[in-house]
């Protein structure tokens, strides 16, 4: 860093005349983030310069030039820079190692042993090789927001990845400087793309207070505590799960010349970042990258219905209009969560979860929206954390309340009707997918605090509808 930054800042200022020197950066490579490093990697500054690489054994045949003498020097491939000193440059690999002898003498810088990720740790699959965004479990996105709004502050890390089954396909990124204000709405627009996805914000500079500004108006927002662990302790972490290839980086550009998948200009952005970690200038995606792995593998011991919740509790396209079904909804802030719950009576009944939706508005917008909903209905059942509602009736719509006393009891009962299958979900309702995965145990030392939160959105729902229907587990 040092060396770059004199390389930049300082040896510029050192020209005499600007329209008769020239700056040459003659070097062996070091390491991928040294000063021909940091030039390769700058769009704007690489095309300044001119590159011409001597390798120990070259990968191609070769004609050197000597511009002032116009003596031609002709290399085979496979041939030696200097078999006179080195001979076949065995033994020297063998000294040096691999590492090194990549670097130092073949002059293509890869990661050292000082790097957390290294080159086959990132898995790359072509995007009609893995399942698509459509068919995902669950969306995510981490976020690691700059500390102030200045031209000096670091960048807005984000990226977007999707779970199905046991691996995390990662499929976009974003490395920019973006204000308080722009990140707000950045946040508001994936809500809106991506309904039901889980955004992961570190709680601390900018995030802490776009977690507090926006958690009445979207769902799904997790916040992320590090603890006392470095960026390189968590990043060794999710390290682990590259190496079990659970990992998957999605090449989603078409390259029509070649007939092939490539990475996006992000997404290889991401990758040199991870490559040269912690030798790096900006490490904010770094950390959302780390932060997204660690929260979907590890943070999964903290769920709460994670291990009586899989996919034996998801169905089908559900179309039984003789069973007997209710609209229950859940009000938090402006955010109205609403699900058609039915139920198949038999010798073990079912929930059936049909329907859901989200609105957002003013009361009277939201239940002429909850009526539109389920047109044929006249009683909702009001799952909210306050009594506010309770006993409403306007344009022949009547709001009924359910109250849960032991709040602990009704998360045990939803457990056990989930490892027993006797609530099923709709496999179209994402967002409730979301919330249950969402909903988790607090990692606080304080005993007084036993979930991450009591809003557990439409989770609500359907704790109050085991005790509606009641006699299901």
């Amino acid at each position: 860093n040092n060396a770059w930054s004199y390389y930049q800042n300082t040896m510029p200022s050192r020209i005499n005349d600007i329209n008769k020197c020239v700056i040459f950066n003659i070097q062996q490579r070091l390491a991928p983030n040294d000063i021909t490093g940091h030039i390769l990697n700058d769009p704007v500054l690489r095309k300044q310069y001119t590159f011409i690489t001597l390798p120990a054994i070259f990968e191609k045949e070769t004609y050197i030039v000597f511009p002032i003498s116009g003596k031609i020097i002709h290399i085979e491939k496979g041939g030696f820079l200097w078999p006179e000193r080195f001979g076949n440059y065995e033994s020297l690999k063998q000294d040096v190692g691999e590492s090194v002898f990549q670097t130092q003498y073949l002059q293509k810088a890869v990661s050292s042993d000082k790097t957390v990720i290294k080159e086959n740790m990132i898995i790359e699959k072509d995007e009609n090789e893995v399942p698509s965004i459509e068919q995902a479990d669950v969306i995510y996105a981490s976020h690691d927001f700059p500390v102030k709004d200045k031209d000096t502050s670091d960048f807005l890390g984000s990226v977007l990845g999707y779970k199905i089954g046991a691996n995390l396909y990662i499929t976009d990124c974003l490395e920019k400087k973006m204000a308080f204000v722009k990140s707000v709405a950045y946040v508001k627009h994936l809500d809106e793309v991506y309904p039901g996805i889980i955004q992961v914000i570190e709680d601390k500079a900018n995030g802490a207070p776009i977690l507090q500004q926006l958690q009445d108006e979207v769902a799904g927002m997790q916040a992320f505590q590090p603890g006392t662990a470095s960026k390189t302790q968590r990043l060794e972490s999710a390290s682990l799960y590259m190496e079990s290839k659970n990992v998957i980086f999605v090449k989603n550009v078409f390259d029509k010349l070649n007939s092939k998948y490539l990475l996006s200009e992000d997404l290889n952005n991401l990758k040199k970042r991870l490559l040269n970690f912690p030798f790096v200038e900006h490490d904010d995606v770094c950390d959302a990258f780390s932060m997204l792995v660690l929260f979907v593998f590890m943070d999964r011991k903290y769920m709460v219905y994670g291990r009586s919740f899989n996919n034996d509790n998801i169905i089908e396209n559900y179309s039984n209009d003789k069973d007997y079904s209710t609209i229950f909804f859940n009000k938090e802030g402006d955010i109205w969560k609403v699900l058609e719950i039915g139920i198949e009576y038999g010798e073990e009944s079912k929930l059936i979860v049909k329907r859901e939706a989200r609105f957002k508005g003013s009361i009277q917008q939201v239940l002429d929206q909850l009526k539109e909903f389920a047109n044929n209905k006249n009683v909702f059942i009001d799952c909210s954390p306050t009594q506010a509602l309770n006993g409403l009736y306007t344009n022949k719509l009547y709001i009924e309340r359910y109250e849960i006393e032991d709040f602990d009891k009704s998360v045990t009962q939803l457990n056990l009707a989930f490892s027993k299958k006797r609530v099923l979900i709709n496999k179209n309702c994402l967002l409730t997918k979301s919330d249950i995965e969402n909903f988790k145990f607090s990692k606080s030392k304080d005993d007084s605090m036993k979930y991450l939160t009591t809003k557990d959105g439409f989770v609500s729902c359907l704790r109050t509808a085991l005790i509606y229907f009641g006699g299901i587990v």
